[in-house]
């Protein structure tokens, strides 16, 4: 198999990247314990914890509400 030269496009991915507004992106991973499906979701990032978090994701319902 020929040896691909990949130069040019890591130069242009480079150059898009770097064109790109640069913002700090906070993810929650909750898992749904019947169905084990998970998920992510997008938290604003002036939240710093976990637990504040999930309280913001579920309309103020505490994390321990949700504990089996």
């Amino acid at each position: 198999m020929p040896k691909r030269d990949f130069g040019a496009f890591a130069r242009r991915a480079k150059a898009y990247v770097d064109d790109i507004d640069v913002e700090p992106i906070y993810l929650l991973k909750m898992t749904f314990i019947n169905t084990g499906t998970i998920h992510a979701l997008i938290v604003v990032p002036e939240i710093d914890s976990a637990r504040i978090a999930i309280c913001w994701v579920n309309w103020d319902i505490d994390a321990e509400k949700f504990s089996v």
